[in-house]
């Protein structure tokens, strides 16, 4: 299972996923989106069609915003 999480490291609401994927112990990959260009994050528009962050990938999966990525790990 390949997870990658996608956000801003200072936003409150990347912070609180990065405590929810540590806390159920799932390895991830961290994007840190204020270090890509614009064209990352043009293209993560496309993929979901949401700007909200943080975003996170699962085997191809999208879930956007800390509620979505709460509810995947409470499955």
């Amino acid at each position: 299972m390949a997870v990658k999480l996608m956000g801003l490291p200072w936003s409150k609401a990347t912070k609180r996923a990065v405590v929810l994927l540590n806390d159920a112990n799932i390895q991830y990959q961290f994007v840190n989106l204020e270090e890509t260009n614009s064209r990352k994050m043009e293209m993560l528009v496309s993929l979901t069609g949401r700007t909200e962050l943080p975003q996170m990938f699962v085997d191809g999966v999208s879930y956007v915003g800390v509620e979505q990525i709460s509810g995947y790990i409470g499955s």
